[in-house]
């Protein structure tokens, strides 16, 4: 307990821990004031039986705060103690406590079949013969079974796009063959994961997209936070795809989810708003020309950023802002205040200033730098598409150096170069210059 109460009160989770606090040999003395030697071998003991006391606490926990499971556990515990009136008390409380609760996804489906499962195994243990649910039981089964593959087909396809990495999930396609022929009655939980991974996988096919998002303003009560969230952003990113290769309206769709999302709380995870969200809905808000809305909108959840990183993510968006405003002596100088250790933030950095070296005539600072932006770029390898999109950006704009722009043939031929190729990030800025 000393151990615990010196650990609680010298450790902040907002700064990095003080090495004069953590020394064993200083935590042995401040915990056992009358022993005058360090004995390394009681410490450890004490860190042991510390460390399994606390994890005995996260287990009880864990279910303390979850009454369902608590409640199956006790079902079980109860039928192989014969004690069949507390029982059946027991099991009819908790089947009314999983229908009146409001979620419907995996662990629903999961929590029914578990609890039909103890339900036919006391039965069938008193009465071999009889209706015994079998079927309820397996329908069960399948929902759970088939909301959890297609909810980690999104999670691995989403994870494939930026690592090349290649998975395999047997039964899918049998799955998706039964959803669509319409063999399967799919619950809300399938549905939406469904057309979750159709869109993630075909992004030609907008009705995918339209039915994935009516399954989430329609249906998202029925899902926890952290997998409606999830939804949302995959929802996001079939947006973002399709603004990539230069359907606009869809950036318009994207920050209306965002808003969405910001709006019911969804997309705070534990009160916090992750950094890539942050400055997702800060470039789709400029990109629609909504200025006062993205500055105050930056103002209003800094506070919900990580602590540890608030000021720099701030300062880091803020830059974006202001060269979006043509500001670029604040922009250039909010970006030297900032440390960029994300890599996708450290290219986007070096896009912004690659512009403005552009915008203000810096052509021989701009050449420079285009070959250490291509040195950076080859040196990372886990970009996915993000590889080719700034490969190509970079190509471009070497080629904008050596284009005669007062030439309307060798203009026409770069800017229909530019129209032809999908991946391309700053597409619209570079046609701007060969109009």
């Amino acid at each position: 307990m000393r151990l615990f109460d010196y650990l609680d009160t010298h450790y902040d989770n907002s700064r990095a821990p003080d090495p004069d606090f953590w020394a064993k040999a200083q935590v042995f003395q401040a915990i056992y004031p009358d022993k005058t030697a360090y004995n390394d071998k009681e410490m450890r003991y004490t860190m042991s039986f510390l460390t399994k006391c606390m994890r005995q606490y996260l287990i009880y926990n864990e279910l303390k705060n979850n009454e369902l499971d608590s409640a199956l556990k006790l079902n079980n515990a109860l039928r192989t103690r014969e004690a069949d009136k507390a029982y059946q008390k027991n099991l009819s409380d908790t089947y009314q406590q999983l229908d009146a609760q409001p979620l419907r996804h995996a662990d629903f489906h999961l929590q029914k079949f578990q609890l039909q499962l103890e339900d036919y195994t006391f039965h069938h243990q008193k009465q071999r013969s009889g209706a015994h649910h079998l079927q309820e039981i397996s329908d069960s089964l399948t929902d759970f079974y088939v909301t959890e593959l297609l909810r980690q087909a999104c999670v691995m396809h989403s994870h494939k796009s930026v690592s090349q990495k290649s998975y395999n999930q047997l039964f899918l396609d049998v799955i998706l063959e039964k959803i669509e022929s319409g063999a399967y009655p799919t619950p809300p939980s399938v549905f939406a994961y469904f057309y979750a991974y159709k869109a993630l996988t075909n992004n030609t096919e907008l009705l995918d997209f339209q039915l994935l998002k009516k399954s989430i303003l329609d249906d998202g009560h029925l899902f926890p936070e952290n997998e409606i969230r999830d939804l949302y952003l995959l929802a996001i990113n079939f947006c973002i795809r399709k603004l990539n290769s230069g359907a606009r309206d869809f950036g318009l769709e994207a920050l209306e989810l965002y808003k969405n999302g910001l709006t019911n709380g969804v997309l705070l995870e534990n009160k916090t708003l992750s950094r890539f969200t942050y400055n997702n809905v800060m470039k789709l808000a400029l990109k629609n020309n909504e200025f006062d809305w993205t500055e105050q909108f930056l103002n209003d959840f800094k506070k919900y950023l990580p602590s540890r990183e608030r000021e720099n993510l701030y300062k880091y968006n803020l830059a974006l802002f202001y060269f979006q405003k043509r500001d670029y002596p604040k922009a250039m100088l909010l970006l030297q205040e900032v440390t960029l250790k994300d890599v996708l933030y450290n290219l986007d950095a070096r896009r912004v200033l690659m512009r403005i070296y552009y915008e203000l005539g810096e052509y021989t600072v701009l050449e420079s730098f285009l070959e250490s932006f291509t040195t950076f770029i080859r040196r990372q390898k886990e970009l996915g598409y993000h590889r080719n999109n700034y490969l190509n950006l970079i190509k471009f704009v070497k080629k904008l150096l050596q284009t005669n722009l007062k030439s309307a043939t060798e203009k026409l031929q770069l800017r229909t170069e530019i129209e032809q190729t999908t991946e391309l990030t700053e597409k619209d800025w570079l046609l701007t210059l060969v109009t």
